[in-house]
């Protein structure tokens, strides 16, 4: 019995030695022909075989377990021309050394035309602007916006330190107001939004529509020398990186105002867009001032005032919730090898204030002469229009056209009642204005790289 166990394995061992004993093995070094430089990673494979494996960081390669017979081997890499090394032969139980060498390839590639277009948009652009200027300066980039939820440039400033926001439109650069700062967008000095101060209205762009934003805390020769404060430069998109259409809208509920029963007039059917200013002109018989002055109490100036067109009367009415709403597209057109895009926005608001006033009014004996109480209830429509276009000729030369409208409104009602005390008398008086504005920038420009 131990006998045949004795014989069974070695029958076993020399099945096992003879089987082994038919592989070999490849195994060789790789290097650049000119440099003498190690190959690394270069595929070395058995022509109609599966069977292969790379080359290490000396070069070094080998293919295990290989029958025995004649194989030819091909070894490629990225930017050499490939190698077949003919007629390798195997024999059972040996190494089969093979060392060559790779000569580069040399290809003749026809024309390649690149087209590319700078970024400026990025916050590694942005870092390297501000790096080349001799001043103090700040910048946010689009691609940071984006990362935030701010709505308007407004909320967009806000965040730069030394910054800060008043009335949610106003800025103030390191403690100096609106009038000591100066706005340029896209390179040209904006115009004012209101009538009596030097100011720009940041809420009047929207935050996508930024392209970067610099903010420049010392002067320069390059910026107007009227500045104390800081220099705002806004730069908008002209070149979307894709179509695009989106819209959105808010409703707000301010306290105090929003659901108040409070008297408004009622103004003219346009009043909702911000163009209601021309609908309001007194009729060419109404009396002139002198004569309303001389005259209060005549039937025929009194007939006057009661024939005014009915929106000047005054009524109940419930406030509404404030509103927002925008629409933004990106298109881009090709005619032929030209390209032509737009990037435009349209945005819209609708907001209500209402105050509830006391005054007193004092003699040099400090008591009181009179005293009212006054309603004030104001409605402010903001509508704004941004298109932005670029017709791109070739990958060097560009021409872009840039406009941006707003129209601004407010309409304010104040009743009015109280008393005179000096005369004893009780007053109810109703005050309606009406103040409406339009801004409109455009700008016509050409690149060339």
């Amino acid at each position: 019995m131990n006998l045949r166990k004795v014989f069974l394995l070695l029958c076993i061992s020399a099945l096992t030695f003879t089987v082994y004993s038919q592989t070999g093995t490849i195994k060789g070094n790789v290097n650049d022909s000119k440099t003498n430089d190690f190959m690394i990673g270069a595929t070395v494979m058995i022509q109609g075989t599966s069977k292969g494996t790379t080359t290490d960081i000396d070069g070094n390669f080998e293919i295990l377990d290989v029958q025995a017979g004649i194989y030819n081997l091909i070894i490629t890499s990225v930017g050499y021309s490939d190698l077949i090394i003919e007629k390798v032969r195997v024999e059972a139980g040996k190494e089969s050394i093979v060392n060559t060498s790779m000569s580069e390839q040399s290809l003749v590639l026809d024309a390649v035309e690149v087209k590319a277009k700078r970024k400026t948009d990025t916050e590694v652009s942005v870092v390297s602007e501000i790096r080349q200027l001799a001043n103090i300066a700040v910048g946010v980039s689009s691609q940071q916006i984006t990362k935030t939820q701010d709505r308007d440039a407004s909320q967009v400033v806000r965040r730069v330190p030394g910054v800060s926001i008043f009335d949610d439109r106003f800025i103030v650069v390191r403690g100096l107001n609106e009038r000591y700062n100066t706005v340029l967008l896209n390179d040209i000095i904006t115009p004012s939004t209101e009538v009596d101060v030097k100011s720009f209205s940041f809420d009047l762009i929207p935050s996508s529509a930024i392209d970067r934003m610099m903010v420049f805390k010392t002067p320069s020769a390059d910026l107007p020398g009227d500045i104390a404060g800081g220099a705002i430069k806004i730069y908008t998109k002209t070149v979307p990186d894709g179509d695009n259409l989106s819209m959105g809208f808010t409703i707000g509920y301010r306290g105090n105002a929003t659901g108040a029963n409070v008297m408004d007039y009622q103004g003219s059917n346009l009043d909702a867009l911000g163009f209601g200013g021309n609908y309001r002109s007194l009729p060419s018989s109404f009396p002139s001032t002198k004569k309303v002055i001389t005259e209060a109490s005549s039937e025929a100036v009194i007939d006057r005032f009661r024939n005014l067109n009915p929106y000047y009367s005054a009524t109940n009415k419930t406030v509404a919730p404030d509103f927002r709403g925008n629409i933004n597209l990106s298109k881009r057109f090709f005619i032929g090898n030209k390209e032509l895009t737009t990037i435009s926005y349209i945005n819209y608001s609708n907001t209500n204030t209402y105050q509830q006033m006391l005054q007193n009014r004092f003699l040099f004996d400090e008591s009181v002469q009179s005293t009212f109480n006054d309603d004030n209830f104001t409605n402010n429509v903001r509508l704004g229009a941004m298109s932005n276009w670029a017709l791109i000729l070739n990958p060097r030369n560009k021409i872009e056209f840039r406009s941006i409208f707003n129209q601004l409104s407010s309409k304010e009602t104040v009743i009015r009642r109280g008393k005179l005390f000096e005369n004893n008398l009780e007053t109810s008086n109703q005050s309606f204005r009406y103040e409406q504005r339009s801004i409109l920038s455009s700008q016509l420009n050409g690149h060339t790289n």
